[in-house]
């Protein structure tokens, strides 16, 4: 793993302020990427132009905070998600809102379009999964099996299937031929906040809260292959055009991958925080970030990132992920079922450049290529295509030695005296000294950049503090995205009871699912011990509040109906914490562990039986 340079940096194109409130979601054009839809606080959705910093159209109509948008493929129309579960689908060439949908019981959280344009699916803090035909204005679809909020749906390239996953950590892929479950997966420990498909095989991609990216073989439907974790959960996942790599964001850096065997290309330090889209176009990297009011661009040239960069370097770690493995990297067949490996393979043989075969030998007459292999061992092109080129970088090499004229033009022999002849064994060795030192500055540079970044988020929180309105420092490291700073703010809420509100508890309780699934001590036991508070203070008066509604009819107590309110969303919460803790796989199986979720569970016996309890917070406290 090499250095990062300036070369390799991921850099800020522009920032500009896109809300004159809090930004909540944002998209890129999945065309060019040319074109970015945002939405927020504001309850309106903003078209703009990347690299102009202008707005170019904006929407309003809806009545809450606008959660999710979306482009479709052709980028002329934009469908937009909000907390009351209504979906808008704008035209951006007649400039106005063409459909408005309503079916969803609680906010939108994720969509997609499918290829045909006229179709539309909505997952939603209901836990169900909806598909829309936009041209008769109804829901022609409606999935349920997800027991949290549905964060990722992507339809399939055929447009046969459509994945969903969510918080509760599962995959699920239905057919939409005949409505029905086809698959599901599990093998997550945490929220799944990405979904992508390999743009050539029948191959999924996941990215989670977990840390982990994982592959799915959807011939077999199976797990193939997982990445190692990272420092923080991944936000944000997309394949190379080529299908060669998978690229994962992560709040602190950009990974590149390989699978069958995994192996991480290339890592690059990125500070973009709360990345919310990411895409590759014309080898340039294109991602977006937001934070409150403001929207970031940024970009990076992929040629100069391994497996894409031309230097032996490159070429020697993509070597060695094919040495890792005596089977081809991967397994699945091309979409196109009518077509055998072997026809790609000739068609491959049939494009090389004549020039390749010159400098193997000086033979004119060569033989006619072998295709005996059976096709079981070609089972997936791009790993040739992959291999190609890097014995067509290093046959073109000058002081390359030349086999002999007795060798045959079969491609495992090119690979052969591609891996054995270009590379001296004394530089080999050198390679592997310097990969030590190199992987240290790369984690080096990258931790400072780390660390930098949260000295300055923890200023300006310190700045901005409120004894009054604690709730402004609990958003602002919240909208950071980093769990560092927000769990060392709850360390510090917890010793100060004065500070908690039910407004407190609205704004805390849906970042504790996340927390209490971490791999670390502190981290665990800090949201626990929040928890407790929150159960013991405030769960008595939740539980009678959501037992006990307001009566309907005339006259309206307006405080008391802001009280249930904020009771009932309280304990939506609270059961969604409860029902992911009974239900979570941990790492840490220790006897302290143990014994912090048998507390835990113990706590949230209050929202059963709050008769039984006491200490119940005052009326100012609600």
């Amino acid at each position: 793993m090499s250095t990062p340079t300036a070369s390799k940096k991921i850099t800020k194109l522009h920032e500009f302020v896109a809300s004159t409130s809090e930004v909540r979601c944002l998209a890129l054009g999945p065309k060019q990427s040319r074109v970015m839809v945002t939405g927020g606080t504001d309850n309106k959705i903003s078209v703009w132009i990347i690299g102009r910093p202008n707005l170019l159209m904006s929407f309003g109509g809806h009545t809450a905070s606008v959660e999710c948008v979306r482009f479709r493929a052709d980028e002329q129309v934009v469908a937009s998600g909000s907390a009351s579960g209504t979906l808008k689908v704008y035209d951006l060439d007649q400039g106005s809102c063409i459909r408005t949908l309503s079916g969803h019981k609680a906010g939108i959280s994720s969509l997609d379009f499918h290829t045909s344009e006229m179709l539309l699916a909505s997952g939603s803090l209901d836990t169900r999964v909806r598909v829309w035909d936009v041209r008769k204005k109804g829901c022609i679809f409606s999935y349920q099996g997800h027991t949290g909020k549905v964060n990722s749906l992507l339809f399939s390239p055929d447009g046969k299937w459509l994945s969903s996953a969510g918080d509760d950590g599962y995959i699920k892929i239905w057919e939409l031929s005949s409505g029905k479950l086809l698959q599901d997966f599990s093998s997550h420990a945490g929220p799944i906040t990405s979904l992508e498909y390999h743009p050539n095989e029948l191959l999924l991609a996941s990215g989670s809260q977990d840390r982990t990216a994982k592959f799915w073989d959807l011939e077999q439907f199976r797990m193939v292959d997982e990445s190692q974790p990272e420092a923080t959960g991944i936000r944000k996942l997309t394949f190379h055009p080529n299908g060669d790599c998978l690229f994962t964001g992560s709040q602190e850096c950009l990974r590149i991958h390989s699978w069958e065997p995994w192996c991480c290309y290339e890592t690059v330090p990125a500070g973009w925080g709360k990345l919310a889209d990411m895409r590759i176009v014309s080898d340039q990297l294109i991602a977006a970030s937001y934070s409150h009011s403001s929207v970031s661009v940024w970009t990076s040239d992929v040629t100069t990132m391994r497996p894409f960069r031309k230097d032996d370097e490159s070429v020697n770690c993509m070597e060695e992920c094919d040495k890792l493995s005596a089977s081809h990297r991967g397994i699945f067949e091309k979409y196109d079922v009518n077509k055998s490996p072997t026809d790609d393979i000739a068609r491959e043989h049939s494009q090389s450049d004549s020039s390749d075969h010159e400098d193997i030998s000086s033979n004119n007459n060569p033989q006619a290529m072998d295709f005996g292999p059976t096709p079981d061992e070609f089972k997936v092109v791009r790993v040739h295509n992959l291999n190609k080129n890097i014995s067509k970088e290093i046959l073109k090499q000058p002081k390359i030695q030349q086999p002999t004229p007795q060798d045959d033009f079969n491609r495992p022999r090119i690979l052969k005296v591609a891996s054995e002849e270009a590379f001296p064994q004394a530089r080999r060795i050198q390679t592997e000294n310097d990969s030590n030192e190199r992987l240290r500055k790369v984690l080096e540079d990258g931790n400072i950049s780390v660390l930098r970044h949260r000295l300055q988020t923890h200023r300006d929180i310190a700045r901005h503090w409120d004894p009054q309105n604690p709730i402004i420092s609990l958003r602002r490291a919240i909208n950071t995205g980093e769990q560092e700073i927000l769990i060392h703010l709850l360390a510090l809420y917890n010793q100060r009871l004065s500070l908690w509100t039910l407004n407190t508890c609205l704004v805390v309780l849906p970042e504790l699912r996340y927390l209490m699934q971490s791999h670390k001590l502190f981290f665990v036991q800090t949201t626990a011990n929040t928890l407790r508070l929150i159960l013991k203070t405030f769960g008595p008066v939740i539980a009678i509040n959501v037992n006990q509604p307001p009566p309907t009819g005339a006259g309206v107590d307006i405080s008391r109906e802001e009280r249930y309110e904020k009771c009932y969303d309280s304990f939506a919460h609270l059961n969604s914490i409860r029902d992911s803790i009974s239900n979570a796989k941990f790492d840490m199986n220790t006897a302290e562990i143990t014994q912090i979720f048998d507390e835990v569970k113990q706590a949230f016996t209050v929202l059963d039986q709050p008769d039984l309890f006491y200490g119940t917070p005052p009326i100012n406290k609600l």
